[in-house]
This record gives structure tokens, sequence and C-alpha cells, in this order.
């Protein structure tokens, strides 16, 4: 049975950090996101702008997100933009919405 879910809640979903490493080499991270599932007209009003997608549909995330010190990292407009302006991160949530909106199962 299918049930529809009010698209206004947000669902929790893994997003996959890849970051560059000397010499060629990658570490992955993963941190929860807290995403918006945005209704179409909204979507089409943000897609094109990576800051102003980001800023509708990541609207929080777990206490996996740390600091340098392990400190869970609250979430905030500032510290979203800050992480919106790093390409490997941005690329990273952005493609765990297109994940989560496609309904594809995360990969660890």
């Amino acid at each position: 049975m299918f049930i529809l879910r009010d698209p206004s809640q947000s669902l929790q979903w893994p997003v996959q950090v890849s970051i560059p490493q000397d010499g060629g080499g990658i570490r992955r991270y993963q941190f929860t996101g807290h995403f918006k599932v945005l209704l179409q007209a909204e979507l089409e009003q943000v897609v094109e702008d990576d800051e102003r997608f980001i800023a509708a549909m990541l609207v929080g995330w777990g206490d996996d997100l740390c600091d340098e010190n392990q400190a869970p990292i609250p979430y905030s407009d500032v510290v979203r933009e800050k992480l919106a302006a790093i390409s490997y991160i941005k690329h990273a949530i952005i493609t765990a919405y297109w994940q989560l909106s496609a309904g594809r199962t995360a990969k660890n």
C-alpha cells in the first residue's frame, strides 16, 4: 500500500563527502542531512542556482557534522552557506538530495 507522506516533513539522509587529499587520494566522510522535499514549483525556482537550491532543501543536519574538536556543529544558515561554498561539500549535498528525491538507496 502506498501512503502519501506530507511533503513538508523533512527527511534525514546520509551525505557522502569525498575530501581531496595531497597526492590524488580522497577521504570519505558522512553526515546526516535533514532535507525538505521540494515541490516541483519550488524546485523550478531554485534548481539553477546551487546556493539557493541548497538553502531551500537543506534544513538541518545531525550531530555527526562536527568541528575539528569533534564537537557537533549546530545548524545555522551561516554554516550552511559556508558548507555550500566548498565545492566538494556542495556537490555531496546536491547529490544526496537527488538520491533522496529519486528514491535511490543511499550507498555507504
